[in-house]
């Protein structure tokens, strides 16, 4: 997984601390700041061989509904549905006392789920842009460069 470069002079999001490796084993990578109030979860496929996947906007909601739907998350907010230049599907949610953003990226047969959660009384608007961001600037490595 890498970050992309903004243009025009403008830096790569302040990634936070590596947590992975604290909270069990085998996780998906999850990051922190030090001084923040929430965690930033990232979960990758890879495409490596055979038919691509469907990936369009639709399949990603599809997944997202899913998801959702499995964790008890109800009322959607902020959704965001983008088909250009990659997919790209997230929706906020709210429960027992949380607040979870969720994302499906995709691009060229890679997929990427990624959370934010906080607790909700935590919850900054500041922190929240910036993993927005974070999530914007995934670049999917390419499975066929060795």
């Amino acid at each position: 997984m890498a970050f992309e470069q903004g243009r025009s002079g403008d830096r790569r999001p302040d990634v936070r601390g590596d947590r992975t490796l604290q909270w069990a084993e085998n996780p998906p990578v999850t990051v922190a700041r030090d001084d923040g109030v929430g965690a930033l979860q990232f979960s990758i496929a890879l495409y490596e061989s055979g038919p691509r996947p469907r990936e369009d906007v639709e399949e990603l909601q599809a997944l997202l509904d899913e998801f959702a739907g499995s964790h008890g998350c109800t009322s959607p907010s902020d959704t965001t549905r983008e088909r250009s230049p990659r997919g790209l599907v997230a929706s906020s949610f709210q429960w027992d006392g949380g607040f979870l953003r969720a994302w499906y990226v995709s691009e060229s047969g890679n997929f990427a789920f990624v959370t934010y959660t906080c607790d909700r009384s935590s919850l900054g608007a500041r922190e929240l842009r910036e993993a927005e961001k974070i999530v914007r600037s995934l670049v999917f490595g390419d499975p066929t460069a060795a």
